[in-house]
């Protein structure tokens, strides 16, 4: 069942098989200024509620900036959660999130780089009005997981060609 307006939705469903039930509520407070979410799913099964979960959060925004606060309950423990993304200028941005998990103890962080340009023009390139050729890299590492991911996009001609590349490695972090 789904259910939705301008300031939200409402989204459930059952599963009579597995004997669970999954639900979403997403809603626009402060005027629209934050959005309020809450998910939560319920087994009747045999795990005795330990596959239950609830989770509770709150996205905030600005011209600049965006940051969101995670709390709720998932595999028998607290979740604890933040993140936050700032402009920095026009061209890079700075972000970062962090989440404990009390269930088994683990501090999972990420933290990202993303910087925009414009990309130089083919000369035989069409020309779409006000829209460039561009081109962002990011950058995302995952201590804990001991993760790198490093991407490439770039806009060759606005609203048919567009290339893209993914690198993911695991370096060690430890030396």
């Amino acid at each position: 069942t789904q259910v939705a307006d301008e300031e939200g939705l409402l989204m459930a469903n059952f599963d009579p098989i597995g004997k669970s039930i999954n639900g979403r509520i997403h809603r626009a407070l402060l005027g629209g200024l934050a959005m309020g979410k809450i998910q939560c799913a319920v087994s009747g099964g045999a795990e005795g509620g330990q596959g239950d979960q609830l989770l509770a959060e709150v996205d905030l925004g600005g011209m600049t900036w965006s940051g969101n606060l995670k709390y709720g309950s998932m595999g028998g423990g607290l979740v604890y959660g933040m993140n936050y993304y700032q402009s920095i200028t026009k061209n890079l941005a700075l972000g970062g999130e962090g989440m404990y998990i009390a269930a088994n103890g683990n501090m999972l962080s990420s933290y990202t780089c993303k910087y925009e340009c414009e990309a130089p023009a083919a000369e035989n390139a069409l020309k779409t009005a006000g829209e460039k050729p561009s081109s962002w890299f990011c950058a995302q590492l995952n201590p804990a997981q001991g993760m790198l991911n490093l991407g490439y996009k770039r806009v060759v001609t606005p609203n048919r060609v567009t290339l893209g590349a993914d690198l993911s490695m695991t370096p060690d972090l430890q030396s």
